[in-house]
C-alpha cells in the first residue's frame, strides 16, 4: 500500500506576494494596473476560449468546470478519481511505479490499440527510460535552440514578411508547416523539394487526425477507421525515413537512435508517431490561442514595448490555454490519494486545465496576465512532471518564442480578421485565426 499526498488546498492569501516577485526593474508588473477597458477585453477573451472549449471537447469543459472549486480530487462515476490540485497532481506524476500510464482503460491502451506497444506514451518503466535516454541528446536546450536558429528560419522570416506587407496570415496553417518542417528534421524525413509545405502542412493534419484515439471514451467503429486511415498514410511517410545527417548537426536521425536500441524501423513507428503528434499538435493548439488572447486582451503591445517579457507571457499563455488539458494514470495497487481511498486499476485523471487555475499557485487563474511573475513552485504542470515530463519542452519553449516575436515586433497593430474553432480535435484549438497587422500603435 502507498500513500500520495500533497499540501493541502490554501485559500487565496498570497497574491501581493506573487504579484511582488522579481517585478521588472522598479516599476509594478503590466498587468497590476489595468487600463480602461481592460475587464471587457478579458470578458472577451475568456469567452472565446470557453467556445474554442465547447467546439472540441464539451464534456472535459463541463467536467472541469464542474470539479474546480470542489476539493484537490473528487471520485466520479465512469471517470474515476479527477485530481484538479497541482500539489496532489505532481505527487502521482512522479509516482510512476504506482501511478503508471498503462492499464485498463487508460489512455495508453488507446494508443497500444492503433500504433502498437512501442508508442512511447503507452511505456512505463526500464524500457521507457530506455527510450528516453536514447532519444534525450536530440531534444537538449542547445540542440532545440539550433534546430530553431536553422530550421525555422524560413517560415518564421516569410511570417514576418507576410505581416510586413500587410497580408492576412492564418496563424494554424503557419503552425502546422513550422512544426512539420521541425519533425521532419528532427525524425529524418526529407520531403520533395517542390512538395515542402505541403508535407510539412499533411502530416500535422495527419497528426491531429491520429491523436484523436486518444479519449475518455472509446472510439466508434467510424471514428477508427478515419484515424487508421491517417496511420496508414502516415506510416507511408515514415517509411522514407532516412539518417541524412552529416554529424555537424544533430547527432543523428530519432530513426536511427531508435534502430541502435535494436528496433526495427516497424517496431520503432508507433515512438516515431507519437513523437510527430506531439511535436506538431500541441504547438498548433497552444501559439494561435496565445497568440488569440495576447491580441484580445491588448497585451500584444506592452511585449512590443517590454520584448524581455516574451518568456512570461510564454509561460502565462501556457498556463491559461493548458494545450494538453488533462492526462490520465491508472492505480497500480490500493493507495490513498488526497485522503480518498483508491483501489487498483482506478483510473487518475488528472485535469491540467484546473491544476493551471490552481488559486494557490496562480493568484486570479482567471485571469490572463502576460506579464504574470510564476511561483517557482508551480513548475510549469502543463508540461507534465516525473518520468514523463515533455521530452520536447526545450523546443516548444524555442519554437514559441521565434513565432510569438515575430508578431510583437510587427510595425502597426496586429488585428483579428478570421478565427474558427476546431472540432473533433483531441487537443481544444483553433481550425482558422486569421491575423493582419494595420494601422494603429502595437
Amino acid at each position: 500500500m502507498s500513500d500520495a499526498t500533497a499540501p493541502s488546498r490554501c485559500p487565496v492569501a498570497h497574491a501581493a506576494g506573487a504579484a511582488a516577485a522579481a517585478p521588472l526593474g522598479a516599476s509594478a508588473p503590466l498587468g497590476a494596473s489595468a487600463p480602461p477597458g481592460a475587464s471587457g477585453r478579458q470578458l472577451l477573451a475568456r469567452l472565446h476560449e470557453a467556445r474554442v472549449y465547447l467546439s472540441s471537447q464539451p464534456v472535459l469543459w463541463l467536467l472541469a468546470s464542474a470539479t474546480r472549486r470542489l476539493g484537490a480530487a473528487q471520485r466520479i462515476p465512469g471517470v474515476g478519481v479527477v485530481v484538479s490540485d497541482a500539489g496532489l497532481a505532481r505527487a502521482i506524476l512522479q509516482r510512476d511505479e504506482d501511478f503508471p500510464k498503462c492499464g485498463r482503460g487508460g489512455f495508453a491502451e488507446q494508443i497500444t490499440r492503433v500504433l502498437g506497444p512501442n508508442a512511447l506514451g503507452n511505456m512505463d518503466g526500464a524500457s521507457h527510460r530506455a527510450v528516453r535516454a536514447r532519444l534525450a541528446a536530440v531534444f537538449t536546450p542547445a540542440h532545440a535552440a539550433a534546430l530553431t536558429r536553422d530550421v525555422c528560419a524560413a517560415p518564421i522570416a516569410e511570417l514576418r514578411a507576410q505581416l510586413a506587407a500587410g497580408r492576412t496570415v492564418d496563424l494554424v496553417t503557419f503552425t502546422r508547416r513550422l512544426t512539420g518542417r521541425t519533425m521532419c528534421r528532427i525524425v529524418g524525413l526529407t520531403p520533395p523539394p517542390d512538395r515542402e509545405d505541403g508535407t510539412h502542412e499533411e502530416l500535422a493534419m495527419l497528426a491531429e487526425r491520429l491523436s484523436t484515439i486518444i479519449h475518455l471514451q472509446s472510439a466508434s467503429d467510424q471514428e477508427l477507421r478515419s484515424i487508421e486511415a491517417a496511420r496508414t498514410r502516415l506510416f507511408d511517410h515514415l517509411r522514407e525515413c532516412c539518417d541524412t545527417s552529416d554529424g555537424s548537426g544533430l547527432p543523428g536521425s530519432v530513426v536511427n537512435r531508435l534502430r541502435a536500441l535494436g528496433l526495427t524501423l516497424d517496431e520503432a513507428r508507433g515512438a516515431l508517431t507519437i513523437l510527430l503528434v506531439a511535436g506538431t499538435v500541441s504547438m498548433t493548439a497552444a501559439f494561435p490561442r496565445i497568440a488569440a488572447l495576447l491580441i484580445d486582451t491588448g497585451q500584444l503591445g506592452d511585449l512590443h514595448r517590454h520584448p524581455e517579457l516574451v518568456a512570461r507571457a510564454i509561460a502565462e499563455g501556457l498556463r491559461f490555454v493548458a494545450p494538453v488539458p488533462a492526462t490520465m494514470r491508472i492505480a497500480a495497487r490500493d493507495t490513498t490519494v488526497g485522503g480518498m481511498r483508491v483501489t487498483a486499476g482506478t483510473r487518475m485523471l488528472i485535469l491540467t486545465m484546473n491544476v493551471a487555475r490552481d488559486p494557490c499557485l496562480f493568484p486570479r487563474p482567471n485571469r490572463f496576465d502576460a506579464s504574470r511573475v510564476h511561483d517557482p513552485a508551480a513548475r510549469q504542470p502543463w508540461y507534465g512532471a516525473g518520468p514523463h515530463f515533455c521530452l520536447g519542452f526545450a523546443l516548444a519553449q524555442c519554437q514559441l518564442a521565434a513565432a510569438l516575436t515575430v508578431l510583437a515586433e510587427a510595425r502597426g497593430k496586429v488585428r483579428i480578421v478570421r478565427r474558427r474553432p476546431a472540432r473533433h480535435v483531441l487537443l481544444p484549438g483553433y481550425a482558422c485565426l486569421a491575423v493582419r497587422v494595420g494601422a494603429g500603435a502595437p
